[in-house]
């Protein structure tokens, strides 16, 4: 994806001023909604990657990278919408975000909804 394109988070901003910098490790994600939104981003570019390394230690260890690959490349990406934020601002320590994730794979339109819990480490979000 370029930087001069929308980003796929549906922000309103370009995907190198919002989601493209925090999957490249340019700059770390300031709240827990911003890395919703790189995570999102991310499976909507393929950077499995990075969906990885954003896990917690635990979800990580569990990770399956062959079915998030799949979903990926399977799925046709139409937007994210951000429900409710809990805490997980800049000064926060954890933060929960509702959101769902809309998208259409086998031809049929699909509406994930889910609530993450995330949790600021050392290096951040």
């Amino acid at each position: 994806m370029k930087n001069e394109e929308n980003c796929p988070c549906k922000s309103g901003k370009l995907f190198g001023e919002c989601c493209g910098p925090i999957i490249a490790g340019a700059v770390k994600a300031e709240t827990a909604e911003a890395l919703m939104r790189a995570r999102y981003s991310s499976y909507v570019t393929g950077d499995i990657e990075f969906l990885k390394t954003s896990a917690t230690a635990a979800v990580q260890a569990e990770f399956d990278e062959n079915a998030s690959r799949a979903w990926s490349k399977a799925a046709q990406w139409h937007g994210l919408e951000i429900l409710g934020v809990q805490e997980g601002q800049k000064g926060d320590k954890k933060g929960v975000v509702e959101f769902r994730a809309l998208y259409t794979a086998n031809g049929e339109f699909c509406n994930h909804h889910e609530v993450s819990q995330f949790v600021k480490e050392k290096d951040g979000w």
